[in-house]
């Protein structure tokens, strides 16, 4: 649940996510652009929305799994670090090189990863670097698998 009046980001929504938990949130800054369709958003500042969204997904288990999947799914499509490794060479491709991005197709992403957040690490095993994944020591059901890609970036 994250029911902000003012988000930049929605960092908290979408480690969440990431972790396939369904999320409950308001429509405060970016938080609908983060959650999208994998989720409950609700007008920011209505005490009775936000209430009504948080006793569906209780009396709901099939929706909380659905949505759970949603989420994860999201967050692994829109804003895994190799997604956003992509996208960003690709920029540098067509705004800073002047190519096409279609030419970018045998750039190392995991560089690009490893440039943007200063980690070699990335370059040499990238499951084993200290990337902002959830804390599997964390008390619950929904654990990250060794080939995730749902940093958030």
């Amino acid at each position: 649940m994250s029911p902000s009046l003012y988000e930049g980001f929605g960092l908290p929504a979408g480690e969440a996510m990431s972790c396939e938990t369904a999320v409950v949130t308001s429509d405060g800054g970016a938080l609908p652009e983060v959650v999208g369709d994998a989720g409950r958003v609700v007008p920011a500042g209505d005490s009775r929305a936000l209430a009504g969204a948080i006793d569906e997904l209780l009396q709901d288990p099939a929706l909380r799994e659905r949505l759970g999947q949603a989420a994860r799914a999201r967050i692994v499509e829109q804003f895994s670090w190799q997604v956003k490794a992509q996208r960003l060479s690709s920029y540098y491709y067509q705004e800073v090189l002047g190519h096409s991005a279609e030419i970018n197709d045998s750039v190392d992403t995991q560089a690009v990863v490893a440039h943007a957040i200063g980690s070699d690490a990335v370059v040499q095993n990238p499951m084993s670097s200290q990337l902002p994944l959830a804390d599997a020591s964390l008390p619950h059901n929904n654990k990250l698998s060794e080939d995730s890609s749902a940093a958030i970036c």
